[in-house]
């Protein structure tokens, strides 16, 4: 399977789940940050070598254990490596790898995708397409994420084909600043990038 990359992601109670991802295609992680932001450390691994720590939240009432995540994974990841060429295609669009990976990923981590537990929208531990200002402009976060109905952190997703450049960093910063929370995640299944943001972003930065 060749070297391995994993993130040690902390639940409060409870135990470190560590979720373990192939190097080849989790290929680049990127912390970056600005003013001081206190947290519990999360550690970032590359072939058992450490090499960034942060914080990242998952539910504490999550089923998901790291078999089950390891097992999610691994068929995600052969599936996309199965039809290369079509997830990375111009004409595969950012809704369909939301449906086909990135929902199904955050699910087995134990994220509530689909709104099983039947929460109003702005109660929901994901919500999706969330209107967002920032500066007198409207964007739309792809994910806002929540536990015990307190907004944690946000996604942006982009399809494949992109090359994931300043412009995609800044928006998915820009949207975790407007909404207040420290981390942005920005991702198009082959490639994920995880920002703590502690001042307002800039395109420059």
């Amino acid at each position: 399977m060749g070297p391995m990359a994993g993130v040690i992601i902390t639940r409060q109670p409870g135990p470190k789940l560590q979720v373990v991802v192939p190097w080849g295609l989790l290929s680049r992680i990127q912390l970056r940050s600005g003013d001081k932001f206190p947290a519990k450390p999360l550690g970032i691994f590359r072939a058992g070598r450490q090499v960034s720590q942060h914080t990242f939240m998952a539910p504490t009432e999550t089923p998901a254990t790291f078999e089950s995540f390891q097992a999610e994974l691994a068929r995600l990841v052969a599936r996309f490596d199965s039809q290369h060429p079509t997830f990375t295609a111009s004409d595969y669009n950012e809704q369909t790898l939301r449906a086909d990976f990135l929902d199904q990923f955050f699910s087995a981590l134990g994220w509530d995708v689909g709104n099983r537990k039947n929460l109003i929208h702005t109660e929901r531990e994901v919500d999706i397409e969330v209107r967002t200002q920032m500066s007198g402009r409207q964007t739309r976060a792809d994910y806002v994420f929540r536990l015990a109905r307190v907004e944690r952190f946000t996604c942006e997703a982009k399809k494949p084909a992109e090359v994931l450049h300043d412009r995609h960093i800044f928006q998915a910063k820009r949207d975790a600043f407007a909404r207040g929370v420290p981390l942005a995640l920005l991702s198009d299944f082959e490639e994920t990038k995880i920002y703590i943001v502690g001042a307002r972003p800039h395109l420059d930065d």
